[in-house]
């Protein structure tokens, strides 16, 4: 088996992912994670998700590295 040029990497979650908190959009973790190993990034993160209904979908997408974060922030 022959491994692509680049390795494809889709990161899905909510705004962690989606760059929540980072310094700008190019400081997310997906962005991080991807540049320092060299892998082609596709960003699914999206704010305020919380489904994890998404599966089938994200099992479609044409990747070597599928990662999945789906948190929540408990507000007092």
């Amino acid at each position: 088996m022959k491994l692509p040029d680049r390795l494809r990497y889709v990161a899905y979650g909510d705004s962690i992912t989606q760059g929540y908190r980072a310094s700008d959009a190019l400081a997310a973790y997906p962005v991080l994670v991807a540049k320092a190993r060299g892998w082609k990034l596709t960003n699914l993160g999206l704010g305020w998700r919380q489904a994890t209904s998404d599966g089938r979908f994200i099992g479609s997408m044409p990747a070597d590295i599928i990662t999945i974060l789906i948190g929540f922030t408990a507000i007092p």
